[in-house]
């Protein structure tokens, strides 16, 4: 694509980003978040995504967070995706908290949501905590 000076779109990083996340390419990864950031390439909630699943499932959790704080609006997959990520770093008061947030945000959790908090308790040793959540 560069070649022929074509510029990727929002659907080309978001291949890209996936396929990163997939290989664990994390460098490849970041210099794909700074060619948007130096290219002006949208960074909306699909990107916003994509860059926390490569950042979550490649190991920087903390980038992963930081691009999420950044993000000007959020959706139920953005919260799932930090939700995935805080419980896959073992942080699972941190995704169980990342829950809360979202419902306060006035989201509607889905089937997925649930899955991916019910994995943070379990994992967590959070059992009184899922039990809260999960039968009120």
């Amino acid at each position: 694509m560069q070649r022929n000076n074509v510029r990727p779109n929002e659907v080309t990083i978001v291949c890209v980003l996936s396929a990163c996340s997939q290989l664990g390419a994390l460098e490849l990864g970041r210099w794909v978040h700074s060619y948007m950031d130096k290219y002006g390439i949208e960074f909306n909630y699909i990107v916003g995504g994509a860059l926390i699943n490569m950042y979550s499932r490649c190991g920087d959790i903390d980038e992963a967070v930081d691009v999420f704080g950044k993000m000007k609006e959020r959706d139920v997959s953005s919260y799932n995706s930090m939700i995935e990520g805080l419980a896959m770093h073992g942080k699972s008061n941190e995704a169980v908290e990342m829950f809360w947030t979202m419902i306060k945000q006035g989201l509607r959790p889905n089937s997925i949501t649930f899955v991916k908090v019910l994995n943070a308790c379990s994992h967590g040793g959070l059992l009184e905590l899922g039990f809260e959540i999960f039968i009120p």
